[in-house]
């Protein structure tokens, strides 16, 4: 997030609970490392109806599209094609 590599960060999905600017590195069994995925901004406008943990996202890395789940009331959600 922000440059900053998040400590545990290893699932295929990531419960995000802070606005920033987040990308994707993909590391293999023997050490093979992706580059940097293209980075999308997650902004927080106000106070989410739940708690931060019980929301997902993913695909991870996104691709055309992305599956949100979690959210209940009248949220918007922008995404942006860096």
């Amino acid at each position: 997030m922000n440059g900053t590599a998040i400590t545990g960060a290893t699932n295929n999905t990531l419960g995000v609970t802070a606005a920033g600017v987040y990308t994707v590195q993909t590391t293999v069994t023997g050490g093979c490392t992706s580059a940097l995925s293209a980075s999308f901004p997650i902004i927080v406008t106000g106070d989410l109806p739940i708690e931060p943990s019980s929301v997902t996202a993913y695909p991870n890395p996104v691709d055309s599209y992305m599956e949100i789940s979690g959210l209940t009331g009248d949220i918007t959600i922008a995404g942006y094609s860096m």
